[in-house]
């Protein structure tokens, strides 16, 4: 598919974001284990994989902030807010 423009107001087609490549991760690269706050407002971070905009292999943990940093200072989380 070509490049598109889109004005603002158009409809974009499912799972494209205009002016944005796919990501992509190696094939041979672990998943991501990222820490999920499962609070309301922190759905704006994590609304885009969850949907499936942003493709990543990544493992979810969630949890309450103190939980999550724990888990990331022992090592069995890459990213966590």
């Amino acid at each position: 598919m070509g490049d598109q423009l889109f004005a603002a107001g158009d409809a974009v087609p499912a799972g494209r974001l205009p002016g944005r490549k796919a990501a992509t991760a190696a094939p041979e690269a672990p998943p991501i284990r990222l820490g999920y706050i499962d609070y309301l407002n922190c759905l704006p971070v994590y609304y885009g994989i969850e949907q499936g905009a942003v493709e990543l292999e990544v493992e979810v943990q969630k949890g309450p902030p103190s939980a999550l940093n724990r888990a990331f200072r022992e090592g069995r989380l890459d990213v966590t807010p």
